[in-house]
């Protein structure tokens, strides 16, 4: 784990951008168990990746954190209110495989949680 949250922070972006990956794969193929006590600092090097210069860096941490909602839902509900504009963000981005990331994410978000909008209360506008 720290191996991976001191590789998020790496000079090149291709590692930033692997780390993010394979943070993303702890959540889908390891023992929640093992990963549970993690969760914490993992969320936080990867909400600090989605404001890379990198967007490939960006798409994967909002890939990873998508995920980690899906897989450890009562330890990611703190990090809602900072990871929801994250993702409605990314809807925006020009680069089309980060949008379809966000999409994802935000998919796994109202999978796990229901369709309210977090810290708000109201239901989420998918009119776009």
């Amino acid at each position: 784990v720290s191996f991976y949250i001191k590789e998020s922070e790496a000079s090149n972006h291709a590692v930033r951008e692997a780390a993010c990956t394979c943070i993303a794969e702890l959540g889908n193929k390891i023992s929640p168990d093992a990963v549970r006590p993690h969760v914490s600092q993992l969320v936080t090097a990867l909400l600090d990746c989605f404001h890379d210069e990198s967007w490939p860096v960006r798409d994967a941490a909002c890939l990873a954190c998508g995920n980690f909602i899906a897989c450890f839902p009562d330890e990611c509900h703190e990090y809602l209110s900072q990871l929801y504009p994250l993702f409605l963000a990314n809807l925006e981005d020009s680069i089309p495989s980060v949008r379809q990331g966000a999409a994802v994410a935000l998919g796994n978000l109202v999978k796990t949680y229901g369709k309210k909008e977090p810290d708000r209360g109201r239901d989420i506008n998918f009119s776009f």
